[in-house]
């Protein structure tokens, strides 16, 4: 992994205020200001729970009686089936070149 990306990483992780990031991925750009892995999670969880409560009403009536869909439920099933990365405090630290 690049060493200046591994640097913004542990300083996002340790709640660190760091510089914007650009990701470019095919067509799309995002951009923005890293941060901490739990806060992605606590931000990402309610987003995903209305995503999934939209298609579980989009569902015909005898498909919703027939298998009830938790939304809630689902969204905290799938983002915990995820092997998250290590707490960055458990990563080895390389010593700074100052």
């Amino acid at each position: 992994m690049d060493e200046h990306l591994l640097a913004i990483i542990r300083a996002a992780e340790d709640g660190l205020e760091c510089p914007p990031v650009r990701v470019l991925t095919g067509g799309l750009v995002a951009w923005g200001a890293p941060g901490p892995s739990t806060d992605f999670l606590e931000a990402s969880l309610e987003p995903m729970v209305q995503q999934y409560d939209k298609f579980a009403r989009g569902r015909r009536r005898r498909e919703r009686k027939q298998e009830y869909i938790d939304p809630e439920a689902l969204a905290n099933e799938h983002l915990g089936n995820v092997r998250w990365p290590q707490p960055i405090e458990t990563l080895s630290r390389r010593p700074s070149h100052s």
